[in-house]
């Protein structure tokens, strides 16, 4: 057994009852950041009300307002919901989404159904209603219908309706059961067949001639007749009895119908500001009228007050017209760049370009996270038809988080303090390169200079110097009228690295005035490929560039020589001996660093990677598949600085994971570990913040026996709990031993385990 004896001559910290300012998140953990608001179903189950948005379902509790996401986070399938649907008398709840996923909400339990992704159908497989009858629930998608045993947590049966040369072209809307007999409404007609049928015989399903062939868009039953919404806009309803007649109704301000829904003795019509309800002899009994629609949905808790789904303002109270967004998100899923900065804001820009990197004229605005809150920032008047179009890159001002200068790829460089915007920077008088307005990216230099990339010029970097001068620097043939710019990166020697699309890179050094082009030639960079995404600088001083065929990684210590320039490829090695290099053949839009030199990343089509300082070996791996990464096409990164955690701008929304690797100082700061204590049912990692650089930790018992040894990755630290043996520590107080990279400092801290 080893001992081990802890001494510094230096300096020595207690820290038995750390404490700090910042929250302490789970570690591993992750959240989504997501905007709930466009709303489509909604139900009522035990004191809450179940809504489903295009961004993912969620909860709001009537007693105490309390907004849970239903997201992959908390182990739901798929992002976009499309109906949510509660078991009439179980706790029970069936979540469908647009691509074909099912959740079955049981007992608190997620059961993912997702038989639908492994059946062969090539159409889209987007669930627009949910049924529930008995134990089974009835779902209608555009490629059929699907029958799942609740109970049993299968699917039952299923029917393809381009199984069958009777439906071609046909897309099922809605499905309910009435008087013995399956009804579906179809983009030709409504059909039905008994419940006793086979429903995957389609030759057995039957069209109701009484309304006609026609685009049926909803049907329900209700008193003894079936109501049904006819014509793609909803331009008609009528209640059937079936084999008979079929009535045509019509109600003062329903021009067309968004929905009907049957709830007890009441039926329910929607459109996009008014909602009705019928009694049985097709009289209204209560209306309500509201500009914050479009009204998508409607229920009724058992003391009878009325809440609906809208498509534009999510849950809207009819009690009192109020509404309510879902749970903390921004306002639309778009996010091109995003900076976590020192106090904990968080920044998006939500501009775009195209898969060549032309313009998409995006106008989502700026979001930003403040205090746990989500807030946009609306644009200012600026003076061109299309405001503020495309924002593709944010510059925080090193010495001030609440400054920071913003890109838009359509129109100009704008500046904001203290959460407003406080100039536009755009046309005459400013010099040559900005009379363009458009931007690709920006960045401070160590003197507080910002250097700006406009777009489509043959200027292709702008200084904007702290005493309010300029200077313009032109790449003669490399940048020009018809080429894009993107990242700046200034380096530790003080060169200024640009992105130029299609042509390679751009380097210039202010001290002298040179400049230096990297390309796909040898010996001239050896680029993989021209179109280049992404540049982020290490904690070494290397540039890291991602382009369109994988990564290369220059050292800016070769530049500037009579030396050839060639970027060094990243080799992984594996242990059959062929080795392959790191993302060939793949999109790398972004990669950021985090406090352990680590690079994070983000890839178009296979997820975010985290590897090691170097680059060769992969730590993490994250795709849609093996983790809640909301999707594999990953735009953009951002890492908060002082909590580790690393947030994810997908093609379908924001989503964070709480890294175990934190900005450090070669000091010891307020030292905290969590969870601790650790309790028998946890057996996830401990992580241990604020520590100097690098640090060294060894985790001993009280008489002194080492336990384990572990490095921090910048200031974090994360420990699985086990012991060298791979068991867990007995019951007991364990002390943890840290020194920073050169001995000079070191404190102790301790954990305490019960079994």
């Amino acid at each position: 057994m080893t001992y081990f004896r802890f001494f510094s001559p230096f300096f020595f910290v207690l820290a038995l009852c750390p404490s700090s300012a910042y929250p302490q998140l789970n570690p591993e953990a992750w959240r989504v950041h997501l905007p709930f608001f466009r709303c489509s179903h909604i139900d009522y189950q035990n004191g809450k009300l179940l809504l489903a948005s295009d961004q993912g379902a969620w909860s709001y509790d009537l007693e105490t307002i309390e907004r849970e996401p239903f997201s992959k986070a908390e182990g739901f399938s798929a992002v976009q919901s499309s109906v949510v649907r509660s078991h009439p008398s179980k706790p029970w709840a069936i979540v469908a989404y647009q691509t074909g996923h099912v959740d079955l909400q049981k007992n608190g339990r997620v059961v993912p159904l997702n038989a639908l992704l492994n059946a062969g159908i090539n159409d889209s497989k987007f669930i627009r209603s949910a049924e529930w009858y008995g134990d089974t629930v009835i779902l209608a998608a555009d490629f059929g219908v699907v029958i799942i045993d609740a109970k049993q947590e299968v699917f039952r049966n299923s029917a393809i309706l381009k199984n069958s040369p009777l439906f071609t072209t046909e897309t099922c809307q809605s499905a309910t059961v009435f008087n013995g007999r399956y009804w579906f409404s179809l983009s030709t007609g409504l059909y039905s067949l008994p419940l006793s049928g086979n429903i995957k015989d389609l030759t057995s399903w039957v069209m109701q001639p009484e309304a006609g062939p026609g685009f049926y868009a909803h049907v329900s039953a209700f008193n003894g007749k079936l109501f049904a919404i006819k014509g793609q806009q909803g331009d008609s309803l009528f209640a059937f009895n079936p084999g008979t007649s079929a009535q045509l109704l019509s109600f003062p301000d329903f021009p067309s119908y968004n929905s009907l829904r049957t709830i007890g003795n009441r039926l329910y019509l929607l459109t996009d500001t008014v909602a009705i309800a019928l009694d049985a002899s097709q009289q209204i009994v209560w209306n309500f009228h509201s500009p914050f629609g479009a009204f998508k949905d409607i229920v009724r808790d058992p003391s009878g007050n009325h809440y609906l789904a809208t498509s534009r303002n999510g849950l809207l109270f009819s009690a009192t017209n109020q509404t309510a967004y879902g749970p903390a998100g921004p306002e639309t899923r778009n996010a091109y760049d995003i900076k976590v900065l020192s106090n904990g804001d968080v920044w998006v820009a939500s501009g775009g370009r195209t898969p060549l990197w032309g313009a998409i004229f995006r106008r989502d605005q700026l979001f930003y996270r403040s205090q746990g809150f989500w807030r946009v920032l609306r644009e200012p008047e600026a003076g061109y038809p299309l405001g503020h179009a495309d924002l593709l890159a944010i510059a925080p001002d090193p010495d001030d988080p609440k400054h920071l200068f913003v890109a838009a790829g359509i129109t100009g460089l704008y500046e904001i303090n203290n959460y407003t915007y406080s100039s536009i920077l755009q046309g005459p008088p400013l010099p040559l390169g900005l009379n363009r307005p458009g931007l690709g990216g920006l960045a401070f230099d160590r003197q507080k200079n910002l250097w700006v990339s406009p777009s489509y010029d043959p200027v292709g970097l702008v200084c904007l110097k702290t005493d309010n001068s300029y200077l313009s620097v032109d790449f003669p043939n490399f940048t020009s009228n018809a080429v894009p710019t993107g990242d700046v990166v200034v380096d530790d020697f003080g060169y200024v690295w640009l992105a130029v699309w299609s042509r390679g890179i751009a380097v210039y050094n202010p001290a002298n005035g040179q400049k230096q082009y990297l390309t796909a030639t040898f010996n001239s960079g050896d680029l993989p490929n021209l179109h280049i995404r992404t540049l982020a600088k290490d904690k070494n001083g290397e540039i890291w560039v991602g382009t369109d065929d994988g990564l290369r990684v220059f050292s800016p210590g070769q530049l500037f020589s009579s030396n050839p320039v060639n970027g060094q490829k990243i080799v992984l090695s594996a242990d059959d001996g062929n080795n392959e290099l790191l993302l060939a053949q793949t999109i790398v839009n972004d990669i950021q660093v985090d406090g352990g030199n680590r690079k994070w990343i983000a890839t178009q089509g296979a997820g975010v990677l985290l590897v090691s300082p170097d680059g060769r070996t992969i730590i993490r791996s994250f795709n849609a598949d093996n983790s809640p990464l909301l999707s594999d096409n990953v735009q953009c990164i951002g890492i908060d600085p002082i909590t580790g955690e690393v947030y994810f701008g997908t093609d379908l929304g924001i989503i964070s994971y709480q890294g175990n690797a934190t900005e450090a100082s070669d000091d010891f700061g307020d030292v905290i570990a969590f969870p601790n204590p650790i309790k028998p049912s946890y057996d996830g990692p401990i992580t241990i913040k604020g520590l100097a650089r690098n640090a060294n930790l060894k985790i001993t018992d009280i008489a002194g026996n080492l336990v384990y040894e572990l490095e921090a990755a910048g200031g974090t630290a994360t420990w699985n709990g086990r012991r060298f043996d791979g068991r867990r520590p007995h019951t007991g107080v364990y002390l943890v031993f840290a020194t920073n990279q050169d001995g000079s400092q070191s404190m102790v801290t301790k954990l305490i385990f019960v079994n």
